[in-house]
């Protein structure tokens, strides 16, 4: 999958370890766990395999998803 970061101190987290923004600063283990959470949506070949990843809880959303999505 293509994964793409809304904020920039997420991308500088999961590749380098660590962020510039000093508002954002985790323990080393929370870093280490969310790279390991990225690199399982990366590799993931499509949302199916998620569904098998209990600590993920992903769901299929449900109602108007065309309501619901931002415009532009």
């Amino acid at each position: 999958m293509e994964i793409n970061f809304d904020k920039e101190y997420l991308r500088q987290l999961y590749e380098e370890g660590k962020t510039t923004d000093k508002k954002h600063r985790f323990q080393p283990h929370i870093i280490t766990r969310y790279q390991l959470r990225v690199k399982i949506l990366e590799q993931a070949q499509g949302v199916e395999e998620l569904y098998a990843i209990n600590s993920l809880h992903y769901e299929v959303l449900k109602g108007d998803k065309e309501e619901s999505l931002p415009s532009g």
